[in-house]
């Protein structure tokens, strides 16, 4: 701002006080006030202010203008569990939810977060319980038991005794001798593995719990 008018050509001019600006040349000898920007209002107040610049009084983080004038800032909407945002609120738009589509999820209570994908289990995992609009996928390791037949070896074949006559049915598809307690019956599933070293007949059985 001008100091003095004296001499024409070699103004007196002085920086502008704390809280007020000039942002023009001017003969004014006083400078504007900065707009006071209400914290009460949910408005950011800026720091430090310029001496050359009018500042420009704007929402905080999490609110925005709610009128055109912007004469207060009003919270941005929360996306409940089960809802993501769409549109990300700002300093002058709401934020705008929508259901979380097929295959993804969202656990939080928020006005920022996105709809996340279900996790895809890894190799040798399958999901456990499948996710929700609010849950994730829970994967788990299949639950693998080992159990172990001991199979006698096979003497040699007596025509005249008929307890040595088996059927095809008393055999694996590899061969091997099915061994079956009395009122019991091994089964064997698809997911089994079989290693037969010595008339000792090993099976591992995995199960995937649904």
């Amino acid at each position: 701002m001008l100091m003095s008018t004296k001499d024409c050509k070699n103004p007196r001019c002085q920086s502008c006080p704390d809280n007020h600006y000039q942002d023009k040349y001017t003969t004014e000898n006083k400078c504007l006030l900065q707009p006071y920007c209400d914290r009460n209002k949910n408005f950011e107040d800026p720091f430090p202010k310029s001496k050359t610049q009018k500042s420009i009084c704007e929402c905080k983080v999490g609110f925005h203008c709610s009128s055109k004038d912007c004469i207060t800032c009003v919270e941005h909407t929360v996306c409940q569990p089960g809802y993501g945002a769409k549109v990300i609120g700002n300093k002058s738009q709401d934020t705008e939810c929508e259901k979380c589509p097929d295959g993804t999820f969202n656990n939080n209570t928020s006005w920022d977060a996105h709809c996340r994908k279900w996790t895809e289990c890894e190799t040798g995992y399958h999901v456990e319980e499948k996710g929700t609009h609010t849950t994730d996928n829970t994967c788990e390791k299949p639950t693998c038991t080992e159990t172990t037949l001991n199979m006698p070896l096979t003497p040699e074949e007596n025509e005249d005794d008929p307890s040595h006559e088996l059927s095809s049915e008393g055999f694996t598809e590899k061969g091997n001798q099915v061994m079956q307690e009395r009122g019991k019956e091994e089964i064997v599933s698809r997911q089994e593995s079989q290693l037969d070293i010595d008339g000792i007949l090993l099976l591992w059985t995995c199960h995937m719990d649904h």
